[in-house]
């Protein structure tokens, strides 16, 4: 299982016997520990709602990108 060396970038995390990082996340980036397409429907609507998943940080990095584009203009 993944270790992570920065606690404030674990988004997901389990107690399976010890604590197990599932989820992390840092600046633009998301990495997951885990096999959903294993989790038959379970898995496959995690999947969907994860492609469908529009977090706030990349909404505010649209709006910066879409106003510094204005600005040129």
């Amino acid at each position: 299982h993944m270790k992570c060396k920065n606690k404030n970038e674990v988004l997901a995390s389990t107690n399976y016997g010890k604590k197990i990082v599932l989820a992390v996340i840092k600046d633009n980036l998301l990495g997951v520990q885990f096999h959903p397409e294993k989790s038959q429907e379970k898995g496959k609507k995690f999947l969907e709602e994860f492609l469908d998943w529009k977090p706030e940080w990349l909404k505010l990095k649209k709006l910066k990108i879409l106003k510094k584009e204005s600005l040129k203009n």
